[in-house]
């Protein structure tokens, strides 16, 4: 059966934040599609933004994007400090009067500097009831356990990357050392339930939102960007997964060959799959990619799906792509 469906992504529906979440418009906008027959929502990945607020240049492939999660549905559930609540949207009133402000543009830097600051408040807040609330504590039990083969990880990482003291070098140690159960600090652990914290209420907040579009009809379609940033929990983790050698350095990396539109191809930088080494263990790490993506998605469109068919590899350090080579995916 064919099926109308719409692309568009979370971060365009803002609302009273300065950027798209998880929180009234994104419903009011499920009652659109509901009016016009479109049965399918596509949209971008959701995983955190990397550079330039990209989520193809991402800090975890699993993660979820906090910028998403939505202040006011934390407010309503009293998982965030009234204080911090009224503080952060006062800024945000105050952003919007900017001389600076654009209402067609995400400004990431503010994002970065205020909204992780009152969401780590909320984690902070929520650490305190979850010691209280035994159903929320059941709730987000369950979710790390459900989340196991990423979330500690995950955690560990932005931990790590957000103290600034360590290059990704270094974090990459660091997991080794791991696991070889060197303890972590105490700061280190309790900055890590707070990123599993943030990770909880964009879950909690996402299946409420699946559950109505179901409900209503519509199948939500993601977006599984094909490739890693070097500068991830992804390859902090499991660098033996990708052409890295001893020195942590990447050997080979990511681009398509010249063409018609390019005389230099394109050097997108990132780390390539080692798939005769994720063969060994029956591609494993793909196979939990695709089966937590299942747990968000009612589709899946897998991005640049032919370089699972056969990849261009560009030695590490080329100014272009045009020194790379076609190998067998």
């Amino acid at each position: 059966m064919r099926k109308l469906g719409i692309l568009l992504h979370i971060t365009s529906l803002y609302g009273r934040d300065l950027i798209g979440t998880l929180g009234k418009p994104l419903f009011e906008m499920l009652k659109v599609l509901k009016e016009a027959n479109i049965s399918v929502w596509q949209m971008l990945p959701i995983c955190p933004s990397g550079y330039a607020g990209s989520p193809y240049s991402s800090p975890s492939l699993f993660a979820f994007n906090p910028f998403l999660i939505d202040i006011d549905s934390l407010n309503e559930e009293g998982l965030i400090d009234k204080d911090d609540f009224k503080r952060y949207f006062s800024l945000v009133e105050k952003e919007k009067q900017s001389a600076n402000f654009a209402p067609n543009k995400v400004n990431y830097s503010f994002l970065e500097k205020e909204k992780l600051k009152v969401l780590r408040l909320a984690g902070l807040h929520t650490i305190e009831r979850l010691k209280k609330d035994e159903y929320l504590r059941r709730e987000y039990t369950l979710f790390c356990k459900d989340m196991e083969f990423w979330l500690e990880t995950y955690a560990y990482f932005m931990v790590l990357q957000k103290s600034g003291k360590y290059s990704i070098k270094e974090i990459m140690g660091r997991f080794r050392k791991k696991r070889e159960k060197v303890e972590k600090s105490e700061s280190e652990t309790k900055e890590m339930e707070v990123e599993k914290v943030l990770q909880f209420f964009f879950y909690r907040q996402w299946l409420a939102f699946r559950k109505v579009a179901n409900e209503e009809g519509i199948l939500l379609f993601g977006d599984l960007a094909i490739f890693p940033s070097y500068n991830s929990a992804d390859i902090a983790s499991h660098s033996d997964l990708f052409y890295i050698d001893e020195n942590d350095d990447m050997t080979f990396v990511a681009g398509v060959p010249p063409d018609y539109f390019s005389s230099e191809g394109q050097l997108w930088g990132n780390p390539l799959y080692n798939w005769q080494k994720m063969k060994e263990d029956d591609y494993s790490w793909w196979k939990e990619r695709i089966k937590h993506s299942l747990k968000l998605f009612d589709l899946l469109r897998l991005d640049h799906f032919r370089s699972f068919h056969s990849f261009w590899a560009i030695p590490n350090g080329s100014p272009s792509a045009k020194n790379g080579r076609g190998v067998a995916g």
